[in-house]
């Protein structure tokens, strides 16, 4: 069983392998002394534990780093419902758009609620007028940029094939939203 102590904390926070604000990662057979573990705390200095899980496979994360992840996938969840939402563009009556730009749209709503499962659809050949409603329309579409912003922050600790689709998606469907005639 190890021991750790105060003076092995600020060892670690001088050799710059630990610092405040950051992690700490313990074996489950560490031990760490009060001291320690209010100076972990007055530099708030999470403290995680790995469990072996045996001598062939590697240490399994702590609960609390599953939680974070189980967190960061909720809010990635609401992000994209929210997204296709958005979508609906409620400041706008409902024959704003042909029958064929909202059943595009609502592929897209598709595509992000199964989170990029299916594949793309491609936008419709006829392009898209708007009459009128011009800076409501501007503001529509920078709302969703700002969403897809959000996401692109959510999807960083992703996988980069997961990221790279989104942003591949997003590009495609910002470059369709602002190929917009107007009358």
């Amino acid at each position: 069983m190890e021991i750790i102590t105060e003076d092995t904390i600020r060892r670690l926070l001088r050799k710059k392998e630990l610092r405040d604000g950051g992690c700490f990662v313990l074996k489950t057979k560490s031990m760490i002394t009060p001291s320690a573990q209010s100076y972990l705390r007055e530099h708030r200095i999470d403290v995680n534990y790995l469990e072996v899980k045996g001598p062939t496979q590697k240490p399994a994360p702590s609960s609390q780093a599953d939680k974070k992840q189980a967190v960061t996938s909720n809010e990635l969840k609401i992000a994209y419902r929210h997204l296709a939402n958005m979508f609906y563009f409620p400041d706008f009556a409902d024959d704003f758009l042909t029958a064929e730009w909202w059943l595009y749209l609502e592929q897209q709503q598709k595509w992000l609620l199964s989170l990029g499962e299916i594949p793309v659809q491609p936008a419709p050949k006829k392009p898209l007028i708007i009459s009128g409603n011009h800076r409501r329309w501007a503001y529509a579409v920078g709302e969703i940029e700002c969403q897809i912003d959000c996401i692109l922050m959510l999807l960083s600790d992703e996988p980069p094939q997961k990221y790279q689709r989104f942003v591949d998606w997003s590009q495609q469907l910002l470059t369709v939203l602002a190929a917009v005639k107007k009358e």
